[in-house]
């Protein structure tokens, strides 16, 4: 956490489950310190309770382990560069 207090990102992606802290934790930590940051998780344990919390917290999105990777480039795409912006 303490890269987040000293660089600045354009978008983050964050596991559920880590070794020593919650994602949720993560997500909240990071944006206490950059509001601005577009924030998925990911996890291998989805569920709607899970996906509802990361919203809550402020995520702009949630994937279930395993995941196309299409999807998270969406993602990615739509909440750093625009819901118009074509990758190619």
């Amino acid at each position: 956490m303490s890269q987040v207090r000293r660089r600045r990102f354009g978008f983050s992606v964050v596991d559920l489950f880590l070794t020593d802290i919650s994602g949720f934790q993560v997500i909240t930590d990071i944006l206490k310190h950059q509001p601005e940051i577009p924030i998925v998780l990911i996890t291998a344990h989805g569920s709607e309770q899970v996906f509802a919390e990361a919203k809550k917290l402020g995520a702009v999105g949630a994937l279930s382990k395993p995941f196309p990777p299409a999807e998270l480039l969406k993602l990615i795409n739509t909440h750093v560069h625009g819901p118009t912006s074509d990758p190619a």
